[in-house]
C-alpha cells in the first residue's frame, strides 16, 4: 500500500503503515481508509464498496484506532468514525454512520 494512492483494488489508504489488513478479508472498491491514528481489520471481514473509515475526524477533534473484528460485515457506504469496535462477527447495514461499539 502507498500513502495517497489507489490500490489495485481501488481503494484508498492514508497513513497505510497504520493498518493492518487479515487474511482473506475483502475491501470494496473506493473505500477510504483513513489510518492516522490505526485501523485493524481481523480475518475474513468484508467491507462493501464506497465506505469511509476514519481513524482521526478533524470535525470533532477527535481520533483513535478503528478496530473491525474476525468475520465482520459492513456494508456499502457505511461511515466509521474514530474510536468504534466492531466485533468478531458483527454486520453492520449498508448507508450506517458508526459512532459508538458495535456487538455482535
Amino acid at each position: 500500500m502507498v500513502h495517497n494512492q489507489l490500490t489495485k483494488f481501488n481503494w484508498l489508504p492514508l497513513y497505510p503503515e497504520n493498518i493492518e489488513i487479515g487474511e482473506y478479508s475483502d475491501i470494496g472498491a473506493f473505500t477510504l481508509l483513513q489510518g492516522q491514528y490505526g485501523i485493524r481489520i481481523g480475518k475474513y471481514a468484508q467491507i462493501g464498496g464506497g465506505c469511509c473509515i476514519y481513524s482521526y475526524d478533524s470535525e470533532r477533534g477527535k481520533r483513535g484506532p478503528v478496530v473491525i473484528g474476525d468475520y465482520a460485515l459492513i456494508g456499502a457506504g457505511c461511515v466509521i468514525l474514530p474510536g468504534v469496535t466492531i466485533s468478531n462477527g458483527a454486520k453492520v447495514r449498508a448507508n450506517s454512520v458508526v459512532f459508538r461499539d458495535i456487538k455482535q
